[in-house]
């Protein structure tokens, strides 16, 4: 099997285990989806204020904190998103000036 294939069926996975938990856990299903909410990596990039993991073990799928918007092509795709740098990504509705700013700084310095 290929690579994709195996992280597919990682995620598959992943997906039906949570649905277990969550269904097993009855009315613990809020503390399950937050747990999930928080994953990241190590990095100390600052565009993790911004995103989490979807997987864990896929570092290429991460979702917006602020409007909830999943995407390929992890943090510095998030950050462009955030930053509202147009071409490969739609632009957060929802980042204030601030956040847009200091996204952009990231984005351009790497």
């Amino acid at each position: 099997m290929s690579a994709k294939i195996h992280l597919k069926v990682f995620n598959l996975c992943y997906d039906l285990h949570l649905v277990w938990q969550q269904n097993l856990q009855g009315s613990m299903v809020g503390s399950t989806a937050a747990s999930s909410q928080t994953l990241k990596t190590n990095s100390d990039n600052m565009g993790w204020e911004f995103a989490t993991l979807i997987y864990p073990l896929d570092l290429s799928r991460v979702k917006c904190k602020l409007c909830g918007k999943e995407m390929f092509g992890g943090i510095n795709r998030m950050k462009q998103h955030i930053a509202q740098i147009r071409g490969q990504v739609t632009p957060c509705t929802v980042a204030n000036a601030d956040q847009q700013k200091r996204c952009r700084e990231a984005s351009e310095a790497s």
